[in-house]
C-alpha cells in the first residue's frame, strides 16, 4: 500500500510537549489543563472540564474545550472540540455543523466516524494525525473532491454506546453520505465483560444496579446512583475526597508530586467508581464463564451492527464497520516495546479473550453474511516492521496515517 508522501513526512516529525503546551494555549478553544489520569483530586477536576459522565453515552466532551493527555510515554496529546462537543479534525477548522452545512450546500459527501479512544485518536499527537482528520486529506488528495469528515469518536466507549449517539444525536444534527464504526478492542473488553457481570449476579444472587443493554461506563455511573442514600458509602466517600484535597494542598497543579500522590490516593482512597467494577471482575474465575461471555459478547456485537447498518440504510445512509488491528491480532513484526506491550496485555487485559472474540467474531460475520459492510483491518500491518503502537492497540502517527490509507481506499469503493 502506498503512503502519501507529504503526510509521512509530517507524520515523522518530531513535536516536543513544550510545541503541544504552546499550541494549546493559542487555541480558541478553553484550555482545561493536562490530563495524567493519576487518581489526584485535582487530576480528576481537570478531567471534568473536559470529559462529562453521561447515562446513556458514558461519557461525552465539553463544548469549546481543548486538553492534554499525558498518559503514554511517547509524548502527550492534544484534543479540541467544537461548540458541540464533537471532536475537531484540526486546531482551528470550523464548528462540525458549519462544516457539514457547507459540504452539502456545495453537494460535498459527509461521513461520521464512531469509535473509542482509537477513533479518538489517542497517540496521534495533535488533532491534524487523528484517523478522521487524515481519512478526510486522503479522499480530497485521492478523489479530487472535498469531504467533511466528523469525529464522533468518544474515549472509554464502544460499539453500543455508538450506537445510542448514532440514534440520539449524530443523526438529528444531519444526514451524511456514510456512517462509520471503527471498533472491536473495547467491544471485546466491555461486552463480553457486560455478559460475565451479568452471569455471576445471577450465579451469586448479586443486587446489581445493572441491565441489558449497558456496559461498563453505565453500570460505574449506576453503583454511585445506587448508593447515593447510603450512609457509610457517602462518609467513606467524604473521607476519600477530603483525603484528596489534602494531598491537593500539599502538591503544585501538574507537579511530578501531584501525580505521586495521587498514585497513592488511586491506591488505597480512590475515589473513581471503576474500582468497584474491579472487585466484581475478581468473582469471574471460571473458564465456563469467560467462554460463554464471549460468544454472548460477539453476538451483541454483530447485532449492533446490523441494526446500525438496518437504520442507516433505511435512510439511504450507506455504513462500514472496521474491525481496528491490535498487537495480539495480525501478524506483524512487533517492535521491542511492542512484544513487551503484547505480552504483559498492557491497556488490554487478558489476552485470550481478545484472540478467542476476534476468532468467534470472524465466524459470526461469515454465517450472518455481511462480510461486504465488515472490513477486517487486523493485517493491515503485516508488511511494516516501524514501531505503529504506543500500547496494544492505540497508534501513533504513522500508525493512523496507514490505517487512514486503508480506509480512504476502502471509502472510495463504497461511494
Amino acid at each position: 500500500m502506498e503512503i502519501n508522501k507529504k503526510l509521512l513526512r509530517k507524520a515523522k516529525e518530531n513535536i516536543s510537549n513544550k510545541e503541544l503546551l504552546d499550541i494549546a494555549k493559542k487555541s480558541s478553544s478553553k484550555f482545561t489543563g493536562i490530563i495524567s489520569n493519576n487518581g489526584n483530586i485535582k487530576d480528576i477536576r481537570r478531567t471534568r472540564k473536559f470529559i462529562v459522565p453521561s447515562s446513556l453515552y458514558g461519557m461525552r466532551y465539553k463544548e469549546s474545550s481543548s486538553t492534554i493527555w499525558n498518559l503514554r510515554e511517547q509524548g502527550m496529546d492534544l484534543f479540541i472540540t467544537d461548540k458541540y462537543g464533537i471532536l475537531k479534525n484540526d486546531i482551528n477548522t470550523e464548528d462540525s455543523l458549519s462544516k457539514i452545512k457547507k459540504a452539502k450546500e456545495k453537494s460535498q459527501k459527509v461521513i461520521y466516524f464512531f469509535g473509542g479512544s482509537t477513533m479518538m485518536s489517542q497517540g496521534s499527537r495533535l488533532p491534524y494525525f487523528s484517523i478522521s482528520s487524515l481519512v478526510e486529506k486522503l479522499l480530497n488528495i485521492k478523489s479530487g473532491d472535498s469531504y467533511a469528515c466528523i469525529n464522533f469518536g468518544i474515549g472509554g466507549t464502544c460499539c453500543q454506546e455508538a450506537i445510542n449517539l448514532l440514534i440520539n444525536r449524530s443523526l438529528k444534527m444531519a444526514k451524511p453520505d456514510l456512517v462509520i464504526f471503527y471498533d472491536g478492542w473495547n467491544c471485546s473488553t466491555y461486552l463480553t465483560l457486560r455478559s460475565q457481570l451479568l452471569i455471576i449476579a445471577e450465579k451469586y444472587n448479586l443486587d446489581l444496579p445493572f441491565a441489558i443493554g449497558e456496559t461498563i461506563r453505565q453500570l460505574e455511573h449506576n453503583i454511585t446512583l445506587d448508593k447515593v442514600f447510603n450512609y457509610s458509602y457517602c462518609l467513606s466517600r467524604l473521607l476519600k475526597m477530603s483525603i484528596g484535597e489534602m494531598a491537593g494542598l500539599l502538591s503544585i497543579k501538574e507537579s511530578k508530586l501531584e501525580v505521586y500522590l495521587g498514585r497513592i490516593q488511586e491506591r488505597f482512597f480512590s475515589l473513581r467508581t471503576h474500582k468497584e467494577v474491579e472487585k466484581l471482575t475478581q468473582l469471574i474465575t471460571e473458564e465456563e464463564i469467560i467462554m460463554r461471555s464471549i460468544v454472548e459478547g460477539v453476538s451483541d456485537y454483530s447485532s449492533i451492527h446490523q441494526y446500525a447498518k438496518a437504520i442507516t440504510n433505511s435512510l439511504n445512509i450507506k455504513f462500514l464497520t472496521f474491525l481496528q488491528p491490535l498487537t495480539f491480532w495480525g501478524s506483524k513484526k512487533l517492535s521491542r516495546n511492542e512484544i513487551k506491550w503484547n505480552k504483559s496485555g498492557y491497556s488490554s487485559g487478558n489476552t485470550m479473550i481478545y484472540k478467542s472474540f476476534k476468532k468467534e467474531l470472524l465466524s459470526t460475520i461469515i454465517n450472518k453474511n455481511f462480510v461486504e459492510d465488515f472490513i477486517d483491518l487486523t493485517s493491515v500491518f503485516n508488511d511494516y516492521e516501524d514501531e505503529l503502537y504506543i500500547d496494544t492497540g492505540h497508534l501513533n502517527r504513522l500508525g493512523n496515517l496507514i490505517i487512514s490509507e486503508r480506509i480512504s481506499s476502502e471509502i472510495l469503493k463504497k461511494i
